[in-house]
């Protein structure tokens, strides 16, 4: 017999993180802190998700890093339930990164990045959207 998931729960918004989206798109960078479990990573994939559907399709391309290969999974499992919850269409894999695509063609890849060999993997690629999770490490 076959069970089948729980649907995930709808993500609704902190009142730290609301301040953070009411930030005006131009605004180039954000720095949220806190202790853990405020909600610093639901910040950043929503403030990729707000260049979705303004109409750059494939230019919409981000990396959001955090620092080890380990670490990219439960930030895949959030970001799933955040992305799936507010855009049902948008596609999903994890081989051979986590990637997230929307039909637009707007793209967001979960990375880890370690040392300076994983700079030189990337080194020259074309991103609109840069995001450190855990930026002092």
């Amino acid at each position: 017999m076959q069970t089948s998931k729980p649907a995930p729960e709808p993500w609704i918004a902190q009142e730290g993180q609301k301040l953070a989206f009411l930030v005006p798109f131009d605004v180039k960078e954000i720095l949220c802190e806190g202790n853990r479990g405020s909600g610093k990573s639901d910040c950043l994939l929503v403030s990729f998700l707000r260049g979705v559907g303004r109409g750059w399709g494939s230019a919409w391309k981000g990396y959001l890093f955090k620092r080890t290969v380990p670490e990219v999974q439960p930030l895949f499992e959030k970001a799933k339930n955040i992305y799936i919850n507010n855009c049902p269409t948008v596609k999903y894999s994890q081989h051979p990164y986590c990637k997230f695509v929307w039909p637009g063609g707007e793209m967001l890849t979960l990375r880890h990045m370690l040392d300076i060999d994983d700079y030189a993997d990337l080194h020259g690629s074309e991103v609109t959207w840069i995001g450190w999770e855990e930026l002092t490490n």
